[in-house]
């Protein structure tokens, strides 16, 4: 969506960015510190959650119509599982 205008993001836009998100379209090398971008659907997910929170925000300001990210299927995933070690 990087050059897209705020008012012109439409659900399609919002579904291809969170497919390529999922596949691991978008990660990009990084040196340093951290590991490796994979994306994946965890990711894909926040991402979408947060998109909606921010054109929730632009709506109460009036900057944008309807929110595009409404009713945006999300993909569900395994959270994994933490495990507490007893000492």
């Amino acid at each position: 969506i990087g050059k897209l205008l705020v008012s012109g993001v439409v659900k399609a836009d919002i579904e291809k960015l969170m497919s390529d998100i999922a596949s691991g379209k978008t990660a990009k090398p990084r040196n340093g510190r951290g590991g490796v971008t994979t994306g994946g659907q965890g990711v894909a997910v926040r991402v979408v959650t947060v998109l909606h929170s921010i054109f929730e925000h632009a709506i109460r300001l009036d900057l944008v119509g309807p929110n595009p990210v409404r009713g945006i299927r999300k993909p569900a995933y395994q959270v994994r599982g933490r495990r507490v070690q007893q000492p």
